[in-house]
């Protein structure tokens, strides 16, 4: 995996693999492109939840959870464009821009075009990082 990722993922406990298939099945399922280091990642973690630096703690979907949550959630009804990968310990979803694969997060019931939705980066390295340091 990519060592930028690693070395903010100490206390991250991933999700054991169930075949890097499943995880080709997801991607061609969605119409946009997912950031390369982020399948990458899914390919060895699969997913998985844990604290990153001293105030975040992330909750990152498995693939094989990634389709039915976001249908389940109909997160497409008020978050129209993204793609929910992930959570929070509380309310904020973190999201892929299906127009750019950017990452980014706003709350899990927000009105995306009343309430802020914040730009977390522009790779999946860079979210982490964005989440580690906050």
């Amino acid at each position: 995996m990519n060592t930028e990722i690693e070395k903010y993922l100490t206390e991250f406990e991933g999700i054991d693999v169930e075949g890097e298939s499943f995880i080709a099945e997801v991607i061609k399922e969605v119409d946009f492109s997912f950031p390369q280091d982020y399948v990458d990642f899914l390919s060895e973690f699969n997913g998985g939840e844990g604290p990153i630096g001293e105030n975040s703690y992330l909750i990152l979907w498995s693939a094989n959870d990634l389709l039915p949550n976001n249908t389940g959630y109909d997160f497409e009804s008020f978050a129209p464009g993204y793609f929910v990968i992930g959570q929070d310990a509380a309310d904020t979803a973190y999201a892929i821009k299906k127009s750019d694969g950017m990452i980014y997060e706003f709350g899990f019931l927000a009105n995306l075009e009343t309430d802020p939705v914040k730009f977390c980066g522009s790779t999946f390295a860079e979210f982490i990082k964005y989440l580690y340091d906050a």
